[in-house]
């Protein structure tokens, strides 16, 4: 069964690429997630995020990875243009909520929203109570991966 995940921080990628598991995310179902997050996570130079930018680039083409564009990244893609160390961290906090919650609207029946900030989980929690049951953080899921037998090479 494919699950639709929405990941609406940086966080759990930056785990699952931590604990080279990053593909789970793509046998799992479609990921939808603003191009802030991925943004986020390239500008950070983290280890791993080149491993991240090439199944970013590579979900994209296959469909399992959807980054939705939104006004603060395009503002911020124009402002790296002239000064590469531009952050404008409060206003991508306050996007990324804006887009879980737009998400959240929209969403298909089945789907999951991997976090780890609980400030997001409380956004959604707050949004409709039932969301709870719908909520892992990134830790979990790779720990339920690894439960039932799904490993991150196919």
């Amino acid at each position: 069964m494919q699950v639709d995940i929405l990941i609406p921080e940086s966080g759990p990628l930056q785990y699952l690429v931590e604990h080279d598991a990053l593909q789970l995310l793509s046998q799992t179902g479609v990921v939808h997630m603003p191009d802030l997050v991925a943004m986020s996570l390239i500008r950070k130079g983290i280890p791993g995020a080149g491993n991240m930018h090439q199944w970013l680039l590579g979900g994209r083409q296959v469909g399992t990875v959807c980054c939705d564009d939104t006004p603060v990244g395009e503002a911020l893609r124009l402002a790296g243009m002239s000064a590469p160390n531009y952050d404008l961290m409060d206003e991508t906090n306050r996007a990324c909520r804006l887009w879980l919650l737009e998400q959240l609207e929209a969403a298909p029946d089945f789907f999951m929203i991997l976090y780890e900030n609980p400030e997001l989980a409380a956004i959604a929690r707050n949004h409709d109570p039932d969301l709870a049951e719908k909520m892992i953080t990134a830790e979990y899921f790779l720990a339920m991966c690894i439960k039932i037998g799904v490993t991150a090479r196919p």
